[in-house]
């Protein structure tokens, strides 16, 4: 059952072997690590649609499917970091030349799509040239 007012700054913590622990942050608090840039090996989990915090696996994209949004997760503290993704399986050009955007590797580990480098160009600015 979800609890009506969960956000994204107050997700349980994972759960433990004595137990399920959950570990609340008041909305106006700021965990550690949650104003920090998507690091290398921070999960991806879905941030809209019912489904907040919902680790996303690969199937979850379909090619030519609507782009699911996203936020990185700490794997370790399971704090949910600033700044929205969108994650996109398959785009194309409608209109062009395409402006150059920012990109974030990803990779698949354990079934889960995690953060496999740093930004690649500027996030939320267009790149030149």
């Amino acid at each position: 059952m979800q609890c009506p007012f969960l956000t994204r700054r107050a997700l349980p913590a994972p759960a433990t072997t004595a137990g399920l622990a959950t570990k609340v942050v008041a909305a106006d608090e700021e965990p550690p690590g949650s104003d920090e840039k998507p690091q290398k090996g921070d999960l991806l989990v879905q941030s809209g649609g019912g489904v907040e915090g919902k680790l996303i696996k690969p199937r979850d994209l379909k090619p030519g499917g609507p782009p699911l949004h996203a936020w990185p997760q700490d794997p370790m503290t399971s704090v949910v970091r600033k700044g929205a993704i969108l994650v996109i399986r398959h785009a194309r050009v409608v209109l062009g030349p395409a402006g150059r955007l920012a990109a974030l590797p990803l990779a698949v580990v354990g079934g889960s799509l995690t953060v496999a480098a740093p930004f690649i160009g500027k996030a939320g600015a267009q790149q030149a040239g």
